[in-house]
Formats: structure tokens, C-alpha cells, sequence
């Protein structure tokens, strides 16, 4: 009787053992989840904050008579994917070609990235962009969260469209 109730101890210990190493790797696998999670959001935001940092050093360039027009579309094109890179072209166009009142833009700033879904060379993101601008009468800042979409074409993440969220 002893043994049998010996044997069947020993069963439970090893059984409960298992169950605390079986716990402990599901934690390890939740919290390397939420790990890559951050480490992509960072990554994401990096990229995504450069792109519109870039595009807006393209911006500003169209304030200068010397800026080639030819020359920002080409490097718009690798910032910048359709349907936004139409816009873009059209845009820049107007302002080289007319000289209009618009604001410059001093910096941007991606300050907060959520809701990340990458599928493929697709990603979509809510973001929160903080432009730092300046006009003839005053320089401001405003804050604008934004639901972009992204689309990875040759190695490069590009900006497809961005819309307020």
C-alpha cells in the first residue's frame, strides 16, 4: 500500500511540474509576442516618421526658384506610391507654377503609432503627427491623427495614402 501510494505521489509531482513548465514557456511565448509587437511599432514609427520627414524637406524645396521640379518627382517617387503620388505631383506643380501662400512646414513628427497590420508588401497604422508649420504671421503647431496606408515596392516602404482618422 505504501508503494501504490508512493508511486502515485510521485505521478502527481512530475505531473504538476510539467504543468508549471508548460505555464512558464506560454508566458515566454506572450511576452516575446508583445516584444516584437513594440520592437515593430518602433521600427514602424521610424520609417514612418522619415517618410513624411522626407516629403517634407520636398515640400519646402518647392518655395525656391532654383528647385527642379523633375527632380522632386523623382525623389517623391521613392517616398511616395500611388494613389498619393499623383496628388503630389499635381500639387507641387501648382505651387512651383503659381507661388501661392502656403505654409511651410518646419517639422513633423510621428508622436504615437497604434493599431499596426501589415499583410504582404500592405500596411495600414493610426498615427498621431504633430507639424510644427510657419506662415508670413506666426509659426504653430497642431497635433492630427491619421489612418495611413504603406505599400513596400522594391525593398522600400513608401507612403500610398494617409487620411484623417
Amino acid at each position: 500500500m505504501k508503494r501504490v501510494l508512493l508511486f502515485f505521489l510521485l505521478l502527481v509531482s512530475i505531473l504538476i511540474n510539467q504543468q508549471f513548465i508548460f505555464a512558464s514557456e506560454n508566458l515566454n511565448v506572450n511576452l516575446n509576442k508583445q516584444n516584437i509587437d513594440a520592437i515593430k511599432a518602433d521600427e514602424f514609427k521610424e520609417i514612418i516618421n522619415d517618410l513624411f520627414k522626407e516629403r517634407a524637406k520636398l515640400w519646402n524645396s518647392m518655395f525656391s526658384d532654383e528647385t527642379d521640379l523633375e527632380n522632386v518627382k523623382k525623389d517623391l517617387k521613392n517616398i511616395v506610391a500611388k494613389p498619393l503620388l499623383e496628388y503630389d505631383i499635381e500639387s507641387f506643380s501648382k505651387l512651383k507654377e503659381e507661388c501661392t501662400d502656403m505654409d511651410k512646414i518646419v517639422d513633423v513628427d510621428v508622436v504615437s503609432i497604434e493599431n499596426i497590420n501589415i499583410k504582404g508588401q500592405k500596411a495600414t497604422a493610426d498615427i498621431e503627427v504633430k507639424w510644427l508649420m510657419e506662415n508670413l504671421r506666426q509659426t504653430y503647431s497642431e497635433k492630427i491623427a491619421y489612418k495611413i496606408e504603406l505599400i513596400k515596392e522594391c525593398d522600400r516602404w513608401k507612403i500610398k495614402d494617409y487620411n484623417l482618422n
